[in-house]
This record gives structure tokens, sequence and C-alpha cells, in this order.
């Protein structure tokens, strides 16, 4: 009963989240529209790779399609709950997505919560599980922080 209750609560935090991104992907055409101007790439974070769909909405819609639906909610998991980690074989997928389109589910996410403390513990689970996953592409040891540290040095 515990695990059903805990499987509600996280889909139901998914539903949640994607309803946030498709609304600001829409407000954000609606902005553009009366605007009229485009998100460009130099309006993304240094590292991201390659320019920004015509809008907005479509690149958070070509960041969830490149996830897919049971790497979406995996990855949902590993925002929402901090003992929840994302499955390996999602890390592929994440990386593939890319840094940029993981920031801005990110951010949109955030955009929806009330303190900055839910903030920021959202941003630093994002960048555990984007941090793992790179980890685990290189096939580095993640037994430990001293080993993580004794293969940095």
């Amino acid at each position: 009963m515990e695990k059903f209750h805990g499987n509600a609560i996280m889909l139901m935090s998914l539903l949640a989240c994607t309803s946030v991104l498709v609304a600001q992907g829409l407000a954000m055409r609606l902005q553009e529209e009366e605007e009229g101007e485009r998100p460009s790439a130099s309006m993304a974070p240094q590292g991201a790779e390659g320019p920004l769909p015509s809008s907005f909405d479509d690149h958070l819609e070509h960041c969830l399609e490149v996830l897919g639906d049971s790497c979406l909610v995996s990855a949902f998991g590993s925002l929402i709950d901090k003992d929840y980690m994302m499955g390996n074989s999602c890390c592929p997928k994440l990386l593939e997505m890319g840094g940029h389109c993981w920031v801005q589910i990110i951010d949109a996410i955030a955009s929806s919560f009330p303190t900055k403390k839910h903030v920021f513990i959202l941003r630093f689970l994002g960048s555990r599980t984007w941090n793992r996953c790179v980890l685990l592409e290189r096939q580095a040891p993640v037994a430990s922080p001293s080993a993580l540290i004794d293969a940095l040095a």
C-alpha cells in the first residue's frame, strides 16, 4: 500500500510538472507573438549545444521526446524524491537530450515552486542526476566520495 501511495504521488507530481511545462511554453509563445521576437542561441546557458528551435514550447517538446516516456517518469522522480535515483538505462537519453534541455526543464518546474528553498533543492537534485549520468557514461567508480576525489586528482 505504501509503495502504491508513493507511486501515486510521483505520478501526480509528474502530471503537474508536465502541465507547468506546457503552460509555460504557451505563455512564451504568446509573449513572442506580442513582442515579435523569438529566443535565440545567445540566450542559452554557457556550454549548451546547438541553437534553440523556433519557439520555446517546441524546444521543450523536443527535449521531452528525446527523453521518452519511461525515462521522463524516472527523471521527474529523481527531481522530486531525494532518495530516488534515475535508472542507469535512462542516463544515455538524458545526456543525448543535453544539458541545455535539462536546465530548461528544471527551470520550468522551479517556476511553480513556492520558496527559494524548494527551488534550491530541485536544482541540487537536478545537478546530482546530471552529474551521476556523466560519471556513469565515463564509467568512473562512484563507490565513495574519496574514490571520486582520487579519480579527479
